[in-house]
């Protein structure tokens, strides 16, 4: 089969496009400057992974600019596939596009976004939804790990291999994570699997067992050869010293819950492998 993968040379693109290739198909590699124009002749699925990536602080875009990348530019490449006779088009969105409902987070929620970044995204959702004459499919990673991981989980790879006592040993949050060789299984997965099955869905990518930011330090660590040393300092104590240094959106991340059901993936066929050897790899890498 014949699939374009935007975005290929992205963390998920590249591992994709990859795993594409090993599996046999013939693969159209785009990178995010190649999109203006793309020939989607002869392609039978576009995997759009090409967006702005989620970001805080000083480095975070303007809402025009994530809504040019992650909103406008899916659904202009959508319509452009759909021109070009292309049979399917899977969208990589996010969990964020939801994040302001109730846990678990279920695919069927109505789209409730909480920053500019899941807005982007959750409008792309809505236009694609309305395109006809084209399979769409929509998979929401939750937050993904794997070697090449960067920004926070490149961050908390550092800190695990500082050796120094970190504050989680009162981390129990719940958390879905999801490996990128499960999300690059996924998305080939939805790009081959019958039209009865996947069409016109929205699928959660995200391992069946969420972690706790307190085991997550703990495989991080043994995987460095490094001691665990996990202080149980009180998720209370943290917040308001993270919020006094103006990182409430830290505690979030380390201390918050965010569990997505992707049930209906594995009831359309999909099995998840285990993530350690993903965890190990994470920390073993560059960092």
């Amino acid at each position: 089969m014949k699939i374009a993968v935007t975005g290929a040379g992205g963390f998920i693109g590249s591992a994709l496009t990859q795993m594409l290739i090993g599996e046999g198909h013939d693969v159209l590699p785009l990178s995010r400057n190649e999109l203006s124009d793309p020939d989607f002749s002869s392609v039978e699925t576009v995997i759009h992974c090409a967006a702005l990536a989620h970001r805080t602080g000083a480095e975070r875009p303007d809402a025009d600019t994530f809504d040019a990348v992650n909103h406008r530019l899916a659904v202009e490449l959508a319509a452009n596939a759909k021109a070009a006779g292309v049979g399917r088009f899977v969208f990589v969105s996010t969990i964020y596009t939801i994040a302001g409902n109730p846990l678990p987070l279920t695919p069927d929620m109505p789209l409730k976004p909480r920053d500019d970044y899941g807005r982007a995204k959750a409008k792309a959702e809505a236009d694609l939804r309305e395109i006809n004459g084209i399979e769409i499919v929509i998979a929401r990673p939750v937050l993904v790990y794997g070697p090449g991981a960067r920004a926070n989980l490149k961050a908390l790879v550092k800190l695990c291999d500082s050796g120094l006592p970190l504050p989680f040993g009162l981390a129990d949050n719940r958390r879905s994570l999801v490996s990128l060789e499960n999300v690059a299984r996924a998305l080939t997965f939805l790009s081959v699997a019958p039209a009865e099955k996947v069409a016109g869905r929205v699928f959660h990518l995200a391992e069946p067992q969420p972690r706790s930011t307190k085991e997550l330090v703990t495989k991080l660590r043994a995987a460095l050869g490094k001691p665990v040393r996990l202080a149980p300092v009180p998720p209370v104590f943290m917040r308001l010293l993270l919020s006094a240094a103006g990182k409430s959106g830290l505690y979030d991340q380390l201390y918050g819950d965010l569990v997505a059901d992707s049930s209906s993936l594995t009831e359309a066929g999909f099995d998840y492998l285990p993530g350690d050897r993903q965890l190990e790899a994470m920390a073993r890498g560059p960092v």
